[in-house]
């Protein structure tokens, strides 16, 4: 065997090497992803609530996204509340504007294709901090 030949050999050892470690790094990245809503999917219209979005691997172990993948949010309903979603895309906070339910859905796309999760908030009224008099019917 030649040197060239031996060098041949070598360079394509070091690829398929390679190549390995590469799948092996890639499988470890997350393949589904899930919505981290703290504590409880109901709040009151005078408060915010963060929502973060955790990748996961296939047996559901906390991962890594793909450099580069950034999870897209759906636009909420504008009369119910605004959703301001961070630069990365790993987490939003939910505004709300009226009492009513806001759905709140994320989509990421993996190399097997895309994967989507909704998460519901219901906004309930707030404490009272006024009162207003309502006056009846009038009777004859």
């Amino acid at each position: 065997m030649t040197y060239i030949s031996l060098l041949a050999l070598l360079a394509a050892l070091v690829k398929l090497v390679y190549d390995l470690y590469q799948q092996y790094r890639n499988s470890k990245k997350a393949v589904d992803f899930r919505i981290e809503v703290p504590v409880a999917d109901t709040m009151t219209v005078n408060q915010t609530i963060p929502i973060n979005v955790q990748p996961i691997d296939a047996k559901g172990n906390p991962s890594t996204f793909v450099s580069g993948t950034v999870p897209a949010w759906s636009p909420v309903d504008p009369t119910v509340g605004t959703l301001t979603v961070a630069a990365d895309g790993m987490s939003a906070t939910l505004n709300p504007i009226v009492i009513g339910s806001v759905t709140i859905t994320v989509t990421v796309s993996f190399s097997g294709g895309a994967v989507s999760h909704s998460v519901t908030v219901t906004v309930t009224a707030g404490v009272a901090v006024d009162f207003n008099l309502v006056l009846g019917t009038p009777s004859p």
